[in-house]
């Protein structure tokens, strides 16, 4: 049986931590035995791990410079002698790295975003010290999409054989009718027009900007449609403020966090997604399984997406609203279009990206390491 230890940062509901929630599941538990740890913060992540029978460990070390945050994994991995350390996100990646290398036990890093937006926070001349730090720590890392990929070989000097692309796995969104109608009739969905979804946090990145200009350009056009924005952010105020500058109130909702954005998604007639940035969004996946039509900006893992189907997504190049206008208008516009694409972006979902798939890809990855290992 091979052991293998998760460290994450939280076990709130997170990047990460949504992920695993659907990975670790599948892995085969005839083969490895699993723990997940986390530096601090309980949440509902945890109760979904050990939904499933997997351990779970709270270190409690709240503070990056608690002396604890690198002696807490390293008496965590002395005391289970996992054979495997898994790490995700800044916090777990440095110092549960930083344990793994002193004990001398194979390291793999996830990692999930890219260039100046790995960080919630940015810090320019830190982050480039740590990225450099936490990228030399692993024996293999994995990018979640292509764009990841280039950029920790090209900016950051990783060598390429040691980065493997495993894309994010999803699996079909199960839902009731009777759970939709709840969701639309709790949020007051209208149902004099169509509904478009927007599931993004309020940081630049996402290109909310955008959107809300996009929206203007849609009403002067003449389109008639709900904006709904799920999700909270550093840029709440000036995006609010735009809104009201470009008179979007009637048109456009914030509705701050949702937990359950998935049920929200499947009640949408369009999700879109104007990122600048992205790795590979979990909206986009989530969009997939919920058999939604998707727009979204041309970058990173949107890009990875249409490469298993160019005619699953309605892509468009980040930062132009005019163009995005336009193509809310054209798939609000064409019902069959509409149907088309979310009948493809189920697609992706069953052949390519289901969450079995991607878990024997992890279990390879693995095992291969371990082999590789003297």
């Amino acid at each position: 049986m091979t052991k293998i230890l998760q460290l994450v940062s939280t076990f709130q509901i997170k990047t990460d931590t949504k992920w695993l929630a659907r990975l670790l599941p599948a892995i085969d538990r005839n083969r490895f035995e699993l723990t997940v740890a986390a530096f601090y913060d309980d949440g509902p992540a945890r109760a979904q791990f050990e939904r499933h029978g997997i351990a779970c460990r709270l270190l409690g070390v709240r503070s990056a410079w608690d002396g604890r945050s690198l002696v807490s994994p390293l008496r965590l991995i002395e005391r289970l002698r996992p054979d495997l350390v898994h790490t995700h996100l800044l916090r777990a990646d440095l110092f549960g790295g930083l344990a793994a290398a002193m004990t001398g036990t194979p390291l793999v890093s996830t990692v999930y975003a890219h260039g100046p937006y790995r960080r919630q926070y940015r810090r320019p001349g830190l982050d480039a010290l740590l990225d450099r730090l936490t990228v030399r720590l692993p024996d293999r890392i994995v990018a979640v999409c292509r764009d990841i990929k280039l950029d920790l070989v090209r900016r950051l000097g990783v060598p390429d054989c040691r980065v493997a692309v495993i894309h994010t796995g999803m699996d079909p969104l199960e839902t009731a009718p009777a759970d939709v109608d709840r969701v639309r009739r709790q949020y007051d969905l209208p149902s004099d027009r169509p509904v478009v979804m927007v599931p993004a946090r309020l940081s630049y990145e996402k290109g909310i900007d955008t959107l809300l200009r996009a929206v203007r350009a849609f009403l002067d056009r003449g389109g008639r449609a709900a904006f709904l924005i799920a999700g909270t952010g550093a840029l709440e105020t000036e995006l609010h403020n735009l809104a009201q500058r470009l008179d979007l109130q009637p048109h456009v909702r914030f509705l701050g966090f949702v937990h359950d954005i998935e049920l929200l998604l499947a009640a949408a007639d369009l999700v879109v997604l104007p990122s600048y940035s992205e790795g590979l969004p979990n909206a986009a996946l989530e969009t997939f399984a919920a058999a939604r039509p998707l727009v979204a900006s041309a970058v990173g893992g949107i890009n990875d997406l249409a490469e298993y189907d160019p005619r699953a997504i309605v892509r468009v190049e980040p930062g132009r609203p005019l163009d995005l206008a336009d193509r809310i208008l054209e798939v609000l516009r064409s019902p069959s279009l509409a149907a088309d694409l979310a009948d493809r972006g189920l697609r992706i979902i069953k052949r390519n990206l289901a969450t079995a798939r991607v878990a024997a890809e992890y279990e390879r990855l693995y095992v291969s390491l371990l082999q590789s290992e003297p």
